[in-house]
């Protein structure tokens, strides 16, 4: 038997992020903090549904890389947790919605 590695592109996989007080939105749109301390949330579904326009800054600021010279590392901005949606699975591709029954490998679907 040989193994199969799914590789997916930043257009299908989803991202939950969580913000805590530690996170210092940018100052426009001034809702981009509006989640701090909710919980966990659908940052990143896929390239096609990002949903409200005027949320772009957003996902940017919430999406964004930062390099840790001290560690030489990168990491998330201060104050965003992020977890792949259905890590290890098939279930995190594609724009099945948030209810996490989209698995595009059941052949029922």
């Amino acid at each position: 038997l040989h193994p199969i590695v799914l590789l997916p592109g930043n257009g299908c996989s989803q991202l939950d992020a969580e913000l805590s007080d530690e996170y210092d939105e940018p100052s426009s749109p001034a809702r981009c903090g509006a989640r701090k301390g909710k919980g966990w949330f659908r940052l990143w579904e896929n390239g096609t549904t990002l949903g409200d326009p005027d949320e772009a800054p957003c996902y940017a600021d919430q999406l964004r890389v930062v390099y840790d010279r001290r560690r030489g590392d990168y990491g998330n901005v201060a104050g965003v947790r992020t977890r792949v949606v259905s890590f290890g699975t098939t279930r995190g591709f594609g724009p099945y919605g948030n209810d996490g029954d989209g698995d595009p490998s059941d052949p029922e679907r």
